[in-house]
């Protein structure tokens, strides 16, 4: 309100002792060559008064004759003001009525006189005409559902007191920068005693009641975004500071201050409301919270919870957290969540409870809303967004990975006592506190991608979190951790992973491909299934769209962009298993395995298979440009090293070559390294090879067997011998590479023993050692011989 004979200084966020902080104003400075143009208006956008300033008027404003002005202000220069002398005169003749001040005087006089005014008209109502204050915001909708730019999203005002208040004229100002938008309420508007008033930018039926178009909602997806309304009399009534960080062009909140409190950035279709309708301490982050289900007009919940109006957790000491999820599959932003479940014979209220949880300390917390109940033996699934299986939102909290230390999450009811307390991964160098009440000791392990940490018997809880959770490999929120898994088709479908590519020749990119075979008896629809690969934990490569099936028999490809004749194109991004072992699965629409192939030398992250463990059984890792495939189409163990073999001329899209299957038959003894060429002339690469000799009066069946090479220390086998391998009664065996003398094909690479001894072993089916040469000058490196025991003095090279 600006009193008779009163200024008020409209300064940008930087400007130090002004009366009103205006975003960025951003005036022009007349210096193209051509005049520029301040004015203000009225709430119903009627001119009060305009100031054309400049060497001419090129764009043909139009001055407060309502004609194009023809009498301009002088150009300011730096640090100069324009300045009305003597203050108020007004002849609507800019260059009359302004002079340049070289010593700005804002606030204060320009001169002693100060004449009255000479009759600016404007449209404003009288002051004081319409209610001041009275009414806050209470609801927000800045990322509705559908277009941006639709009209769809609205405002909802609260008047909290005993009478109603009149919003005529009343403004709703927002931006990302600055206060950019505006949109005025009608003439005539009354918001009722302890009612509410949506106020929208288009009509939506059902939702709102009064139209101010002109407005637009920020989404704060990068920083900061604001909103506020203004009472007809230009007072600032309400403003709502949502989204993080506040750092660029800072919003100011009704502290007076740049806010530091931030209400939570919502996410379509989410709202954010205040916790407690017309409860307004003036910090948006104390007083709104995310709303998964919008409630234009409406109560948005019962609010906060007081101290001491839950069962405290004394009365809940059957309420443990059952069931976590610190690493979904894809991101973890939003879709993390935490299972609650009650193993007493009672009720517990836990409105108000809260989840707390961190990376080093319990730095966030959601606090659960009030009238949540947990019933005898009930499960609660609390989540960060109102995702799938989550039953009630608690935004403010995440879990962290166990990427390097333990990690920790616990409940603590609404006066903030501990109830229960999980601490996961390990080592605990952050000293986590659990419920013996000292450092823990004892950690429930580290979860993989998309995989829960879970009591192994719910509700059990001994207060040492390796004794009462494990990993589940495939979680059940708002369900017994026992409790049978449900699938969407994927159990006995048939469907299979049947071949796949993932490193072709010369360039991964573009160029790699998944072939499924179904192998069952019925049509499978595979809309929303997906393909998934790992190289740590799982993650999505592609979901198959609505209306996808497979026929019995049938084969679909799916390959990146430069693979020729595919079904479906996508970018897999497979690894290549060149450390450990990595992954490629099909999952049905509710994510549980179809199928799952793991492949490599060695499972170091642990990856599981279709046995619900950690894969001990791998696909041979392959050479550049060969595919994996089953031994024929659909031939499926749950094995993958005994259901996969080396293509070395990959068939996509096609019936796949049948290869004998490894029949496991352990060694009687009789077969020995005879003949090894560690150091061929020409080049070692794919020419190397090794003889085997079966001393025996009967043939033997060396299929599975490995070739195992050592420059340093024995590992698992290089090479593996396929199915229906046999060597005959006295007769011999030569495995090798490609440009070698050898019968069956296998790249592996021999030391050339140039400054220490090196290593060959033959390994059976079971892995027992069967042979093994120590050959080279000398063995610091320790190989071991046949005997278990160092060998001091090796084979000659």
């Amino acid at each position: 309100i600006l009193a008779p004979g009163d200024r008020l200084w409209v300064g940008e966020v930087l400007v130090v002792g002004v009366d009103v902080i205006a975003g960025t104003l951003a005036l022009p400075n007349a210096a193209s060559g051509s005049g520029d143009a301040v004015r203000l208006v009225d709430a119903f956008g009627v001119p009060m008064d305009t100031v054309i300033y400049g060497p001419n008027n090129t764009d043909a404003f139009l001055d407060d004759s309502g004609a194009v002005a023809v009498s301009f202000g002088p150009t300011p220069g730096d640090d100069e003001s324009l300045a009305r002398v003597p203050d108020g005169v007004d002849t609507d003749q800019s260059g009359g009525d302004f002079a340049l001040v070289a010593t700005p005087t804002p606030d204060a006089t320009n001169d002693p006189a100060i004449p009255p005014d000479t009759g600016d008209t404007g449209g404003a109502p009288p002051v004081g005409a319409c209610s001041a204050g009275g009414a806050v915001i209470n609801e927000i909708l800045s990322d509705a559902p559908g277009n941006e730019g639709a009209g769809l999203e609205w405002i909802e005002l609260y008047n909290p007191g005993l009478v109603e208040v009149d919003v005529s004229g009343w403004t709703i100002e927002s931006g990302t920068s600055s206060y950019s938008t505006d949109g005025v309420i009608p003439a005539g508007t009354v918001v009722p005693a302890e009612s509410y008033l949506v106020v929208g930018q288009t009509l939506i039926a059902g939702v709102v009641d009064v139209l101010a178009p002109g407005f637009e909602l920020g989404n704060a997806s990068a920083s900061s975004d604001a909103v506020r309304i203004v009472d007809c009399d230009g007072a600032v009534v309400d403003t709502v500071v949502y989204g993080a960080p506040n750092l660029v062009d800072p919003w100011f909140d009704d502290t007076g201050g740049v806010a530091v409190s931030l209400a939570p950035a919502p996410s379509d279709p989410e709202s954010i409301g205040r916790a407690a309708a017309g409860v307004d301490t003036d910090r948006s982050g104390d007083d709104f919270v995310e709303i998964a289900a919008p409630t234009p007009g409406a109560s948005n919940g019962a609010g906060p919870v007081p101290p001491g109006s839950c069962d405290d957790a004394a009365a809940g000491t059957a309420v443990v957290i059952n069931e976590l999820l610190p690493d979904p599959d894809d991101t973890d932003d939003g879709n993390e969540w935490v299972e609650l479940h009650n193993a007493g014979a009672t009720s517990v209220d836990v409105s108000g409870w809260v989840i707390a949880a961190g990376t080093s300390s319990f730095s966030g917390t959601g606090t659960l809303p009030a009238g949540t109940v947990l019933a005898p033996g009930a499960f609660l699934v609390v989540g960060q967004t109102a995702i799938a299986d989550v039953d009630v939102v608690a935004p403010g909290w995440s879990l962290g990975n166990a990427g390097s230390s333990a990690d920790g999450v616990r409940v603590e009811d609404c006066d903030g006592a501990v109830v229960d307390t999980v601490v996961y991964g390990s080592p605990n160098s952050d000293g986590w506190i659990d419920d013996t009440g000292a450092a823990a000791s004892s950690l429930a392990p580290k979860p993989g991608g998309g995989e829960s940490v879970a009591r192994i018997a719910d509700g059990v809880d001994t207060d040492a979190s390796a004794a009462d959770f494990a990993v589940e490999p495939f979680p059940t929120p708002g369900a017994g951790n026992d409790a049978p898994l449900e699938d969407c088709g994927a159990v006995g479908s048939g469907v299979k992973i049947n071949e796949f590519l993932y490193d072709p020749d010369s360039s991964d990119t573009g160029l790699e491909w998944v072939e499924l075979f179904h192998a069952g008896a019925a049509t499978v629809d595979l809309s929303g299934w997906a393909l998934e690969k790992a190289t740590s934990s799982f993650g999505s490569a592609f979901v198959f769209p609505d209306g996808t099936s497979i026929a019995p028999g049938e084969i679909l490809l799916v390959g990146e962009d430069l693979v020729a004749n595919t079904d479906f194109v996508a970018t897999l991004g497979m690894g290549n298993a060149s450390n450990s072992g990595d992954g490629v699965r099909l999952v049905d629409c509710s994510g549980f395995p179809a199928d799952t192939v793991i492949y490599g030398d060695a499972n170091t992250d642990g990856l599981v298979d279709d046995s619900l463990a950690p894969a001990t059984s791998l696909a041979p890792g392959v050479s550049g440009g060969s595919s994996l495939q089953r031994l024929s189409d659909g031939y499926d163990t749950d094995a993958s090293g005994l259901d996969f073999a080396e293509q070395e001329l990959p068939t996509p899209g096609a019936s796949n070559p049948t290869v004998a299957a490894v029949v496991c038959v352990a060694s009687t003894g009789t077969v020995v390294l005879n003949e090894f060429v560690p150091n061929p002339t020409s080049t070692d690469t794919s020419a190397e090879w090794v003889e085997l000799y079966n001393s025996g009066t009967a043939a033997a069946d060396v299929s599975g067997w490995g070739i195992d090479t050592a420059t340093s220390v024995w590992g698992d086998p290089d090479a593996v011998l396929p199915g229906g391998t046999t060597i005959p009664a006295g007769g011999f065996l030569v495995v090798g590479g490609a440009l070698s003398p050898a019968t069956v094909t296998a790249e592996f690479s021999l030391g050339n023993a140039t400054s220490n001894a090196d290593g060959i072993r033959l390994l059976d089916c079971t892995g027992a050692q069967v042979d093994a040469v120590i050959y080279g000058e000398s063995n610091p490196d320790g190989l071991l011989d046949d005997a278990g025991g160092i060998v001091p003095s090796p084979v000659p090279g």
